[in-house]
């Protein structure tokens, strides 16, 4: 366990100083904003319990964080001014490691859009990003563009550790044979390199017809590319099986992942833990392209298919319009070998305690 290889805490803003929580707060402190009514004010609720926490955790200044730890970890994507100036004033004293996510702004930057006041955090992000003692990618994928389009130095120390699924409680793949139509779900912002109107054009030039099988979007409107919203609402109006929901809630995706027939991965991911989610409720993936958990999982639930031009796209859902061709590839989903979280935090934290030993000598 992680925990074997190094103590860790979290270390929480509050006022002028800082709260060092256990991980189980931590998560019961992220779940709050799971819990909310709709007009619920989330940052009022959250310093509410940062100050009962306050009144027991152990807390210290900025100065004393240094000499209180050996190693600093910043594991999120952030732009805030104070969280980059936090990191470069540890990382002037103390070892210094980031985890690097998903498609970056150089490699993709029609999913990115930022305000004028907010580019040169961006562009501070991930120059810190390219340049820190130590970089965990969550795929080779992620490692190759951090090493590539971002000019990382490769004798700095950059190591890979591919999140986990085991989030999501395993369930036996499905048995037996339904009468309903086949359902496709893709689950994702309507980003180009997720390839959403790709999608639904190769579906309405499939002639499966809405009684054999239906292809459901579940995720929020390209923010960058107003034409992708556009071309998939005309789509979906065309009244071809096509359902678009942009603002499902929690309950509504857990929901449709579970009834799925088919999950669709398709384009280009930093990872794609939605695949593993699939592959823990039994629904087999179908994906293409840059696919990092489907590639992981191939032949285990997974399978790799051809979405080059729109003729063979097309095919894939004449094939799959099929019970009995989905139900033997089903019969190949492992929801008990999909990765797993703590393998996950044991690879990040096998990689500081690797840096800070390399520093020390």
């Amino acid at each position: 366990m992680a925990s074997d290889i190094a103590a860790a805490e979290f270390v929480v803003p509050h006022g002028d100083t800082y709260l060092l929580l256990p991980p189980a707060e931590v998560a019961n402190l992220i779940g709050l904003a799971f819990n909310l009514d709709a007009d619920s004010d989330i940052r009022a609720v959250v310093q509410t319990r940062l100050t009962e926490l306050a009144a027991s955790a152990p807390t210290l200044q900025q100065g004393g964080l240094i000499s209180y730890f050996d190693a600093w970890l910043l594991p999120e994507v952030s732009y805030l001014p104070q969280v980059l100036d936090r990191f470069e004033l540890f990382r002037a004293c103390l070892p210094a490691a980031m985890i690097a996510y998903d498609a970056l702004p150089m490699t993709h930057p029609g999913n990115y859009r930022f305000t004028p006041s907010r580019e040169s955090n961006v562009s501070r992000y991930f120059r810190l990003l390219a340049t820190c003692d130590a970089a965990v990618c969550i795929s080779d994928y992620s490692r190759d563009s951090l090493l590539i389009d971002l000019k990382r130095d490769h004798r700095l120390v950059t190591t890979v550790a591919h999140p986990g699924g085991d989030h999501v409680e395993a369930r036996l793949q499905r048995q037996g044979t339904l009468t309903s139509p086949i359902q496709f779900l893709r689950l994702g912002t309507m980003e180009a390199r997720k390839m959403p109107v790709e999608i639904a054009q190769a579906f309405a030039a499939s002639g499966v017809r809405p009684d054999e099988a239906s292809l459901t979007f579940v995720g929020a409107p390209s923010s960058s590319e107003s034409e992708i919203n556009r071309s998939l609402q005309r789509l979906v109006d065309a009244d071809i099986g096509v359902t678009w929901i942009a603002d499902a809630s929690d309950d509504d995706v857990r929901a449709h992942m579970a009834n799925a027939d088919l999950f669709l991965s398709f384009g280009i991911e930093g990872f794609g833990i939605p695949v593993l989610e699939s592959l823990r409720l039994g629904v087999p993936v179908l994906y293409s392209g840059i696919q990092p958990a489907g590639s992981m999982m191939q032949g285990k639930g997974t399978l790799w298919v051809d979405t080059s031009t729109p003729l063979p796209m097309s095919e894939i859902f004449r094939n799959f319009a099929n019970r009995e061709t989905i139900q033997a590839l089903s019969m190949t989903v492992a929801p008990h070998e999909v990765p797993t979280w703590e393998a996950f935090a044991n690879d990040v934290a096998a990689t500081v305690v690797n840096l800070t030993q390399m520093t020390r000598r």
